[in-house]
């Protein structure tokens, strides 16, 4: 059976858009993933959230247009453009919330 989409979905990623350039850069992918570790390893995120994993990995988006988290391999793909505070914060929201993805 197919899932429904969200219906918020469209208005979320126009949102986002207005935010594109105006976030904290990590300039380097060991920085993003030095972000991401950061925000799983919280304590607020380790007492809100089940099953929140201990290893990632980030890969280099290259010049894609579209960051992505990969839920099944703990992996983000982090294009250029992506590596900004409020991508990644919206790549995390993907991996503690899948079933919303």
């Amino acid at each position: 059976m197919k899932r429904a989409r969200d219906s918020q979905r469209g208005k979320l990623y126009e949102a986002e858009a207005c935010l594109k350039g105006t976030g904290k850069r990590y300039p380097t992918l060991n920085s993003v993933k030095n972000r991401i570790e950061d925000i799983l390893g919280h304590a607020w995120t380790r007492a809100n959230f089940k099953n929140v994993p201990t290893r990632i990995t980030v890969k280099d988006g290259g010049q894609s247009s579209r960051a992505f988290f990969r839920p099944f391999l703990n992996e983000f793909s982090m294009p250029v453009w992506a590596r900004e505070e409020y991508v990644i914060l919206h790549e995390v929201a993907h991996l503690l919330n899948p079933h919303r993805a």
